[in-house]
């Protein structure tokens, strides 16, 4: 301490005699430095709830980092911790010891995150495949991990991360100096403190990959235990044909030539189906969830408890399809190009235990990483390995299950090279067209056409096959690649759900089974919506198989796709919210479950769609702006509604709904309602002069096809300009073109409210100045329509002048259309709640 003082003052002595000596520097106490962390913190609070509230974006942003730092909290301590070690020993010049420290660092952030997500994919199922390891299973086991993890290295993080190390390591040391430790204390305490923070890296690692591994295995457990139950006899009789299922991946009609899609991704298919009767493809056909385990789980299965259905899939109790025909003796046989364990893959290790599996490559000890390891093209593999399994006996039927890969995110890397390529130049950047994530879509697409190459593969083996045979394909779920979401349950959008379903007969087939045939034949054509939870009776159906009826209390046989049915809830999560799901029946389904429907904008309208009992009315796609909305407008509505811009030099452009150019041509938009026959509503608020009328009268001159409804809807107020725009008006209705008034929504619901609230009609000006303005929209002869918000429906009925319109609305709640909603509205655009849009 006299050393310390000595030092004061040879400090002070050498200042300028301007600073007096009371100013000396003195250690900092305790106190010190409490205050000033305390003043910072309480700064720096006030500073973010300034930015906060002052600068957009700033939330999300504080948001993103707060939950990087979260996730990745057990790698940059780690390395913070080593490097403060590795600092150490170099200053007590101990060179080799500080360098392998160091390296450490780096190679815990190297692997850090893929060793994590490995551990933590690993199901229930991986961990009993890796009891009794032999030798050999060490050697595959060593193989897998370099295929499944792969270095995650970056400079930039590692830069980032070396910078805190570095400070802390040198605020640490200044702040121990301060409060005067003595050189030996201090290299305890810094080695004490490293060690404390790599302890806390070490704990946060492994203690979440542990509780999830252990959740994983628990729900592995109960679900093969769920689905362990007697299978029921079936009836004598049938069996006389042999089946290939192919089952695809990530595979949404959306996106299917065959199904409507404007490009052409599936030539081999449309080909088939065009010059062979024997190809029957289902339209309207739901996955049951959109990850690939729930979805198999339940489509290759039977319920035995119909009041389950509300629960996750591994919750209910099942009997697995493959069961019931293996104990009946039919050889039923898997040829997977997807992985043998871990979570995602549940339905090779509990649907297909009992079956005889080839798959395309050993990843059993891989658990949700098989993504890591390398496949077999899916039409090789299948061509090498499918003769395989119809080896056996020839007088019974023979079943076997080949599951594909391709579809899969990444989508260029599950295809060959030859198909890696833009399907064609429709979506290439110079047409403008608005595609978010066009890269993704073009990749997908690609992907479909490679698909649709191996299907029709399977087809031609089909057909050529000397026996009777049939040939079942589907998918497991959809995929979202407009919307940039992948199938992720948690952001659920139509599209991921909507899966292709075909059946092949070939002519052997036909000929032993001419009325099953026809059943489907009829089936296909009917367009009733189905679920894959109808598969399982719909391939006994097929296969001419019956349960017994002395044994049919085992097991809930439902209608088989293509009948008319009420289904149940598709989509079932457990979250920390609670259980959801997505109902797609035409009419809601009332459940007394402890579970809330999540159902997306796009399913709601395709229920409504599906609801209404007059063919003539429509309901319309909301503000379709985009190639996704375009597509996916034809999946779930028989309208599009879409704002058009006229400019000064009559170009025509279709508008977002931020009122901009989309890109979106509207030879786009008739090309997809002419082939889907859909209506178009057309919001033309530039309508209030002849020129741009008749510039959208020759447009639609030129596109709209015969049968194909349309509606032009002209601006509130237009009616004052009647003799400049009756010629176009009259125009447009002598080509079947609705020409339609926009009755102004402020006066309508303030109107309507008003009549709510027990006020006479002629009593409220709102209701007048409403009278009248429909009143001069008639007396002008332009219109033959009028449309208005649904909120103002009741005012619209107080007065004569409305009923000589045909009317259309739109806010309408998805609930409201039905019965005589659906048959007084013309076209109809239902509200959407919030959070539903994409």
């Amino acid at each position: 301490m006299q050393k310390n003082r000595v030092l004061d003052n040879v400090v002070v002595a050498a200042r300028p005699e301007r600073v007096p000596a009371k100013a000396a520097v003195r250690p900092l106490n305790t106190t010190s430095i409490v205050l000033a962390m305390l003043a910072i913190s309480v700064c720096s609070a006030l500073v973010g709830i300034v930015a906060l509230n002052l600068v957009p974006g700033v939330r999300e942003s504080l948001a993103g980092v707060r939950n990087a730092a979260a996730q990745r909290m057990g790698e940059y301590l780690f390395f913070i911790g080593t490097t403060h070690l590795s600092l150490l020993l170099l200053r007590q010049k101990k060179w080799i010891k500080a360098k392998l420290m160091f390296l450490a660092g780096i190679l815990w952030v190297s692997f850090h995150a893929p060793l994590t997500r490995f551990v933590t994919n690993l199901g229930g199922d991986s961990f009993s495949e890796a009891q009794a390891f032999d030798v050999d299973e060490a050697v595959f086991w060593a193989q897998t991990l370099h295929e499944a993890i792969t270095p995650n290295f970056s400079w930039k993080v590692l830069l980032c991360y070396l910078v805190a190390a570095v400070a802390s390591y040198q605020a640490l040391r200044v702040l121990l100096r301060r409060r005067e430790v003595t050189t030996r204390h201090y290299s305890y305490i810094k080695f004490s403190l490293a060690a404390t923070v790599i302890g806390v890296a070490v704990h946060h690692t492994v203690s979440e990959p542990i509780a999830l591994f252990i959740k994983n295995t628990e729900v592995y457990t109960e679900t093969r235990k769920n689905f362990t139950n007697p299978a029921p006899a079936l009836a004598a009789g049938g069996g006389k044909v042999d089946m290939l299922v192919y089952i695809g991946e990530s595979t949404s009609t959306m996106n299917m030539g065959i199904y409507g899609y404007p490009r052409d991704t599936t030539p081999a298919l449309q080909k088939i189906r065009d010059s062979d009767p024997n190809l029957l493809v289902f339209d309207r056909v739901f996955s049951t969830h959109t990850h690939t385990s729930p979805s198999l789980l339940e489509a290759l299965s039977f319920g035995i408890d119909g009041g389950d259905n509300y629960l996750p899939i591994h919750k209910r109790r099942r009997l697995s399809l493959v069961d019931l025909l293996e104990s009946n003796r039919i050889g039923t046989t898997l040829v997977s190009n997807q992985g043998q364990t871990g979570t995602w893959n549940m339905a090779s290790s509990i649907i297909f235990k009992h079956a005889r599996a080839i798959y395309g490559s050993d990843t059993r000890k891989v658990g949700n990483n098989d993504d890591k390891v390398a496949k077999p093209w899916d039409d090789v593999f299948f061509h090498q390995k499918i003769g395989e399994a119809f080896q056996g006996k020839p007088a019974g039927a023979r079943i076997a299950f080949f599951h594909s890969y391709s579809g899969h995110g990444g989508y260029f890397a599950n295809i060959p090279a030859a198909y890696r390529h833009r399907v064609d130049e429709r979506f290439a950047p110079a047409r403008g067209v608005a595609i978010p994530f066009r890269e993704r879509v073009e990749e997908y697409d690609a992907a479909i056409r490679y698909i649709d190459q191996s299907v029709a593969r399977a087809v031609a083996f089909v057909r050529a096959a000397p026996r009777p045979m049939l040939l079942v394909y589907f998918a497991d779920h959809g995929d979202a690649p407009f919307a940039g979401r992948a199938h992720d349950s948690s952001q659920f959008i139509h599209e991921m759900a909507r899966v292709p379903f075909m059946v092949y007969f070939n002519d052997a087939a036909r000929l032993r089974m001419p009325h099953t045939w026809e059943k489907y034949r009829a089936l296909a054509a009917s367009g009733n919506d189905a679920t894959l939870a109808q598969l399982p009776s719909t391939l006994l159906d097929l296969l001419g198989l019956k349960i017994k009826a002395s044994e049919g209390a085992k097991v809930i046989e439902t209608p088989v796709i293509g009948e008319h049915a009420t289904h149940p809830p598709i989509v079932v999560r457990e979250t920390a919210s609670g259980l959801s799901y997505v109902d797609i029946n035409r009419q809601r389904t009332a459940t007394a479950a402890p579970a809330v429907e999540r159902s997306d904008h796009a399913s709601r309208s395709y229920s409504a769609t599906r609801n209404k009992t007059n063919s003539a009315s429509r309901v319309c796609y909301r503000g379709v702006d985009s190639m996704a909305t375009l597509v996916r407008s034809r999946l779930v509505a028989d309208c599009i509604e879409l704002a058009v811009a006229i400019g000064s030099d009559g170009r025509l452009s279709v508008s977002s709904l931020a009122g901009m150019d989309s890109g979106l041509s509207l030879d786009d938009v008739f090309e997809v309602a002419a082939a889907n026959r859909m209506g178009v509503w057309i919001h033309a608020p530039d309508l209030r002069t002849r020129a741009p009328c008749d510039a959208l009268a020759r447009q639609l001159r030129r596109l709209r096809a015969p049968g194909n409804p349309v509606l032009v809807e002209f601006p509130a107020g237009a009616h004052a300009n009647a003799a400049d725009l009756a010629p176009c008006a009259a125009s447009l209705v002598g080509t079947g073109v609705a020409t339609s008034y926009y009755v102004p929504s402020t006066e309508a619901v303030s109107c309507a409210h008003a009549l709510a609230g027990g006020r006479a009609f002629g009593a409220r000006r709102s209701c007048i100045r409403l009278r009248n303005d429909v009143a001069a929209a008639h007396r002008s002869g332009l219109f033959t329509d009028i449309g208005f918000d649904y909120a103002g429906v009741r005012a619209m009925e107080g007065f004569r002048e409305a009923g000589y319109f045909r009317w259309n609305t739109w806010h309408m709640p998805p609930g409201d259309y039905s019965g005589a909603a659906s048959e007084r509205f013309k076209m109809t655009i239902l509200s959407v709640e919030d959070g539903q849009e994409p």
